[in-house]
């Protein structure tokens, strides 16, 4: 199941870590987090106006050479308060469970 983020963006919510609301992020490491996955690529700014949430997201790849799988890790910066992400989250896993998906 997908979840929209913002923009033109969905994403699956299997692949979602953290959903990180901004006035919460007070810890250094946390900054610090943030930071690096700026400085080596892996920010996504899907926004132009004041960033709200951050979403740490872990997609599966899988490695054609050693037939492994390994995960990239994207942070999404949204304009989404991170309780409507969860709402949107609950409410898909809600539709999902009336069709007997889970």
């Amino acid at each position: 199941m997908y979840v929209h983020i913002g923009g033109d963006y969905v994403i699956p919510f299997s692949e979602i870590i953290s959903i990180i609301n901004v006035d919460s992020m007070i810890s250094r490491d946390t900054r610090e987090f943030i930071r690096v996955c700026k400085k080596e690529g892996f920010l996504v700014n899907i926004v132009d106006q004041k960033i709200k949430t951050f979403i740490i997201t872990e997609e599966k790849l899988k490695d054609t050479k050693n037939i492994k799988y390994a995960s990239k890790s994207i942070v999404y910066c949204t304009n989404i308060k991170s309780t409507t992400i969860y709402k949107r989250i609950n409410k898909i896993k809600e539709r999902g469970n009336s069709y007997g998906v889970k």
